[in-house]
Formats: structure tokens, C-alpha cells, sequence
């Protein structure tokens, strides 16, 4: 992920996530259902959890390589079935 690109703004009814940042940084933004939202910054050696129902976006402050896990129907072909995005006045990470 290029610096300031930013991705997620959504959420997954039922799909488990982890993403472990292998270089770079990048601004993480959560919010669990009736929660506060959540700012974290993260760098390499950091491991997030996104739990079902937890709205998640992350802005690239940098240059930033990381790997996304998944348990549940959010891989493969199945990749769109539980991702559900954000309307722009829900987004919680700016597009500017």
C-alpha cells in the first residue's frame, strides 16, 4: 500500500481478519458495534484482529507492506460475500 492510500471502510458480518504489518506504517482506525471509535498508529511487528461486526480503515502514512488473514467466507471467491462497505458519511478514515 503506497503512502496515504487508504483502505477497508467496511465490515465483515462474519469473517475473522488479522493483518500483520511486515514494513512501513499506517494510521488504524476501528469501531466495535455501539463502541468509541479507535485511532492506533501501527508499524512492522504489529498484529490487528478485526472481529465480526468491527468497522475497520487504514490510511498508509507511508509506503507499507502487510498480510491479511481471514477465517470465515471472506477469501477466495467468496471474497465480496462478507465485505460490506461503508456509506462516504460512515466512512471512518477520510478519502483526503
Amino acid at each position: 500500500t503506497r503512502a496515504g492510500a487508504v483502505r477497508g471502510n467496511h465490515w465483515h458480518a462474519e469473517t475473522l481478519q488479522w493483518m500483520y504489518i511486515l514494513s512501513g506504517r499506517m494510521r488504524y482506525t476501528a469501531q466495535r458495534p455501539g463502541g468509541e471509535k479507535e485511532v492506533h498508529e501501527v508499524v512492522a511487528g504489529d498484529l490487528i484482529t478485526n472481529d465480526p461486526n468491527e468497522r475497520h480503515a487504514m490510511r498508509a502514512l507511508e509506503d507499507t507492506v502487510f498480510l491479511v488473514l481471514t477465517r470465515g467466507p471472506r477469501s477466495g471467491a467468496r471474497y465480496e460475500q462478507d465485505t460490506h462497505r461503508l456509506e462516504p458519511h460512515e466512512h471512518l478514515e477520510a478519502e483526503s
